[in-house]
């Protein structure tokens, strides 16, 4: 941690001591009083923390930075910080919060909020206190809450939440209305009496519906409102949205209204909120408002001089470059036929006068949400697309699932990647089929899921390949695919792999495992499956690991049985498909049918069992006659 202060603050002792208290070593205090301005940016340029702390009071009365530190910090210090926090005494909010920050600390400093800022600058989870006194609804939106990565802290009552919060700050807080001896409007008041704690953003909870409850919600100090039951993904897009924007910098606001009244209703509640306000008189200074600023949403009254509201709205959505800014209309204009001219010109809201400030500030909340998820659905098609094209080439580097190899063996694969993309792959490698009568298979499983998994998978299959040309021994394979992976991956990830080798000639099967296990041969002149197990560690986990390699003795009519651990941990609920029904069905159907007859009977049987339950983990199946 970096401290970037001169002589004169008071407050670096104190982010000493609670750095200490937070496990984070002794901060460096850096002294700037005698660098200049080209100095102290060249010492910026090589900071080495992940972390740095700037006094804007400090920096704010140093003349040499010149008059404007806002400019001066975000155009010469934000770009080379990895994370900013701004500390700044609580009468200088409106000018720090003009700041890019990442973070901010008001002083004097409370332990609580730096526990907090330091947990987001660290990119731990979230934290979520949630209050209610019906246990079953708290368990179901906690249980909701994890899976989606929060910290979740549940109680049940406000009372002990007021307890909970005079030692800890959470990101956000999800409470119920009625409750028994503090209910929700009360909690709100409380929370709005502690500066630190008014920056939390709160989520009320309740089965009240009427206006006068909603109403009564924002006046006592909720962020916003919930009514019973709730769709678990409001609460998590409304959760999303107000912990991204809660102790940072706000959006960018563009007023246009040609009233000095008009507009002090409209900027004063959004700058009590942090919001960055920029104004414009007249529709065409507002049109090169917008295109200059780019505001993140823009609200404009219907009545103005040399350009009505609807006008401007149409000059806005014909130009390219403000054309997705959302637009508010303030207006008494509210008949049918205003809203269907809004419709047409892509108003995405009204609000009609005379309005509240909690009904601005709510519309105004609303609308970002709604672009907010915009651009997440927008991502995720995105993302989906180039998934869906990624997992069609992984596909495509696998062989075929049902080859023709003439009278040598016949083999069914297949491969069911539990997401987009999968950390299973197989290969079967026939370079040495003609001139020496061998053939091998390779099946694979990489640690993790997505992407990181897919692109190892990937790398491992075309290293396999390449070691095959030189050397077609299972051990020899496997060794140095262990020495490649133990190179280039990191601790978290590694391989099991089964590599087995079919010698017709010899009428023997040669193989060797890396951490993976419970490989079948199922003997046709005894009705019996042998475990194809040998000693070895999952490939990547130990350079130089010594493994094994077997050899066992094949029959024509034996059938060889490779998978990966998404078969038998298939679920329904807490069942898995298991080792031992996958083991009887083998067993009991395996002397009778084909391969592909008894590939394709596995898979039936893997569906029936799991029914519509979502599938957790790669399947990767492959059935060979020999």
């Amino acid at each position: 941690m970096l401290v970037l202060s001169g002589s004169s603050s008071s407050v670096t002792t104190d982010i000493m001591m609670l750095s200490l208290t937070q496990g984070i070593a002794s901060p460096d205090i850096i002294n700037v009083d005698k660098l200049t301005k080209e100095e102290f940016i060249k010492f910026i340029e090589h900071a080495k923390s992940e972390l740095i702390l700037l006094d804007f009071e400090y920096f704010s009365s140093q003349d040499r930075f010149g008059d404007d530190i806002t400019k001066f910090i975000r155009d010469h210090i934000k770009a080379y910080l990895p994370y900013l926090i701004l500390f700044y005494p609580i009468i200088d909010e409106k000018k720090a919060m003009l700041l890019s920050a990442d973070n901010f600390l008001p002083t004097p400093i409370d332990t609580r909020m730096f526990n907090m800022v330091v947990r987001r600058s660290r990119k731990e989870k979230i934290n979520i206190l949630t209050v209610e006194d019906n246990l079953t609804l708290q368990l179901i939106l906690n249980k909701s809450l994890e899976k989606k990565g929060y910290e979740v802290k549940g109680l049940n009552s406000a009372l002990k939440a007021q307890d909970y919060l005079k030692k800890e700050i959470p990101d956000a807080i999800i409470s119920d209305i009625q409750m028994d001896g503090c209910d929700g409007f009360e909690f709100c008041e409380w929370l709005k009496k502690d500066p630190h704690l008014s920056r939390i953003p709160v989520l009320l909870v309740s089965s009240l519906t009427d206006a006068k409850s909603i109403k009564k919600a924002f006046e006592s100090g909720a962020t916003d409102y919930v009514t019973k039951p709730y769709d678990m993904n409001e609460i998590h897009q409304k959760l999303s949205y107000y912990i991204a924007r809660n102790g940072s910098q706000r959006e960018k606001i563009l007023v246009v209204e040609d009233t000095r009244m008009g507009l002090e209703l409209i900027r004063r509640p959004l700058e009590a909120e942090r919001f960055i306000v920029i104004t414009a008189k007249n529709g065409k200074e507002g049109i090169e408002r917008a295109i200059n600023e780019l505001p993140d949403v823009i609200t404009t009254d219907y009545n103005m001089p040399e350009m009505d509201g609807w006008d401007f709205c149409r000059a806005l959505k014909s130009d390219d470059r403000t054309s997705n800014i959302p637009v508010i209309m303030i207006t008494g204009k509210n008949s049918d036929l205003d809203k269907k001219i809004g419709r047409t010109l892509k108003i995405n809201d009204y609000l009609t006068k005379p309005f509240e400030a909690s009904n601005l500030l709510s519309t105004i909340n609303f609308t970002l949400m709604e672009k907010m998820a915009e651009k997440e659905k927008q991502a995720r098609e995105l993302l989906s697309h180039e998934l869906g094209v990624g997992r069609e080439i992984q596909k495509g580097l696998l062989p075929d699932f049902s080859p023709d190899f003439g009278k040598k063996l016949a083999l069914r694969a297949g491969w069911i990647p539990a997401k987009d993309l999968a950390g299973d792959f197989f290969d079967y490698l026939d370079g040495h089929l003609e001139s020496k009568n061998m053939f091998t298979v390779v099946i694979a499983d990489v640690s993790g899921k997505g992407l990181p998994s897919a692109l190892i998978a990937v790398a491992a299959q075309a290293c396999l390949r390449t070691i095959y040309r030189d050397n077609n021994s299972p051990l020899f394979m496997i060794e140095r695919l262990n020495d490649l992976l133990y190179e280039s991956t990191t601790d978290e990830m590694f391989l099991t792999c089964f590599i087995t080798t079919i010698d017709f000639n010899n009428k023997k099967l040669s193989y060797c495992s890396g951490g993976h296990n419970g490989m079948l041969l199922f003997k046709k002149s005894s009705d019996e499956l042998i475990d194809l197990d040998a000693t070895g560690l999952p490939c990547g986990m130990m350079e130089d690991h010594l493994f094994e390699m077997h050899e066992v003795n094949i029959e024509a009519g034996d059938k060889l049985i490779l998978y990966t651990d998404g078969v038998d941990e298939a679920r329904n609920g807490s069942n898995f498909y298991g080792r031992d029904r996958f083991l009887d069905f083998i067993k009991s159907n395996a002397s009778k049918m084909t391969c592909n007859e008894l590939h394709e009977a596995i898979e039936t049987d893997i569906y029936s069992f799991t029914k519509s339950y979502p599938q957790s983990d790669d399947i990767t199946l492959i059935v060979v006659d020999l």
